[in-house]
């Protein structure tokens, strides 16, 4: 952290569902190496984006301490804080690739998956991280059909983040799924 430069504030955990169980055998990986650069998830943008969260949660996905950004600008403007906060200035394909994995992943949350649940950016080990949770089991899907026939609106999304990202995993839980992208920074 440059010197005179504010301390880092803390990023709320990603909380699972009530009755969530990890599969048979799965362990989290230990973490390794410092600890991670999160930005703060209440962090409120500055200009409206016209997609907005649905109701609040329900019940089968209790709140967390902070909750997920309310708007797709307000999930960006969180990666872009934390980005900035890394070294990697507004601009360049990275950022980009960022951002736009991040409005992708919080649209098809808000449109597909019932509402975002919960939401995640970090940085660590040289990787960005973002994880968003939404509330329905059902995995992601692409446009199905023929091209040829004329253009469609939508289903472009999920093959996006699938080219952009690094890695993409899908975590299953009883009351939804976790998405996670990984990018790795230069």
């Amino acid at each position: 952290m440059p010197l005179g430069a504010p301390p880092r504030p803390e990023a709320a955990p990603l909380t699972e569902p009530a009755g969530y169980a990890a599969p048979a055998g799965y362990a989290a990986p230990a973490p390794t190496g410092p600890a991670p650069l999160t930005v703060p998830v209440g962090y409120a943008p500055t200009a409206p984006s016209p997609l907005t969260a649905p109701a609040p949660p329900t019940a089968a996905v209790p709140p967390s301490e902070t909750p997920p950004p309310a708007t797709v600008a307000a999930a960006r403007a969180v990666v872009a804080a934390l980005l900035e906060t890394y070294g990697l200035p507004g601009e360049g394909r990275t950022v980009t690739d960022a951002l736009l994995v991040t409005s992708e992943l919080v649209t098809n949350a808000i449109r597909h998956g019932g509402g975002l649940a919960a939401f995640r950016a970090e940085v660590h080990d040289g990787a960005l991280r973002v994880v968003v949770a939404d509330r329905t089991p059902e995995l992601p899907a692409s446009r199905s059909g023929d091209p040829a026939l004329g253009h469609q609106i939508g289903g472009y999304g999920w093959p996006l983040i699938r080219s952009i990202a690094d890695e993409v995993t899908i975590t299953p839980h009883a009351a939804g799924k976790h998405i996670t992208a990984t990018l790795r920074l230069p």
